[in-house]
């Protein structure tokens, strides 16, 4: 039988059976994904469900109550959409121009029309067709003008828009705050010679506008005056709107 060694282990041995191995991973990478959200072409549909809407009612007794208030919301909302339409679409246009985005309204123009757009000083809290013109301006267009034509629908659009949103009561005005708005006396005026049906739910007692001019006809017109100005406007620089990807859904009737 073996003596029993008194011999003692090599220090190097200790050591190695302690030693513990742990084999760690940590990530700490992160991957982020962006989605820019163009609500200029939500605004121009809701108008035109809206107006589509208005139409229904105007068409058809669909039961429920209170079928005059809500056929005037639905006209009410239709103009004031198409207003949004026309904000959100230059919005757009600059913001991505500036950020050097071309997913959007940008992305069938040049690179020197972007970096000329990215140049507009203009703010986005100016007033909506300033917008349009100083983006045309920089990049050597000429505006559709507000004399005649498309510029001139697109105002009375606004005017009308602005009207309904601020309302004052005691506005059967002949004056307006600021010089470059029209009256409510001028907007009546201009609307009369639109020729639109009325809205069939007013009282002949009533005030045209907002009530009896508050038809399916006008906010159909609203949506058709917005989109045939923006498209004019894309026109200028060559390239598609931005929404002609939904253009068949855009319906009034």
């Amino acid at each position: 039988m073996p003596e029993p060694s008194n011999a003692k282990p090599d220090a190097r041995t200790v050591r190695e059976q302690f030693i513990e191995v742990e084999d760690s991973a940590s990530v700490t990478d992160t991957m982020q994904i962006g989605i820019r959200e163009y609500l200029s072409m939500a605004h121009i549909w809701s108008a035109c469900f809206f107006a589509r809407s208005a139409k229904a009612l105007e068409r058809a007794d669909d039961g429920l109550p209170q079928r005059p208030e809500r056929h005037f919301a639905f006209v009410t909302a239709a103009t004031g959409a198409t207003a949004d339409f026309l904000d959100a679409t230059v919005n757009e246009l600059i913001t991505d121009a500036r950020e050097g985005h071309t997913g959007g309204p940008t992305q069938h123009m040049t690179a020197a029309q972007s970096a000329l757009i990215a140049s507009v000083t203009v703010a986005l809290q100016r007033p909506i067709l300033e917008k349009y013109d100083a983006a045309a301006k920089v990049a050597g267009l000429v505006p559709p003008g507000r004399g005649s034509g498309l510029g001139q629908e697109v105002v009375l659009v606004l005017a009308v828009k602005n009207a309904l949103t601020h309302w004052v009561p005691e506005t059967v005005t002949t004056y307006a705050d600021d010089p470059k708005e029209l009256t409510v006396q001028e907007i009546e005026r201009r609307l009369r010679r639109l020729s639109l049906a009325p809205n069939p739910f007013a009282q002949t007692s009533d005030p045209y506008f907002p009530r009896r001019a508050a038809s399916h006809e006008l906010a159909a017109w609203c949506c058709r005056a917005t989109i045939a100005y923006v498209d004019a406007y894309f026109a200028l620089f060559g390239v598609p709107a931005p929404y002609d990807h939904i253009r068949a859904s855009l319906s009034m009737a």
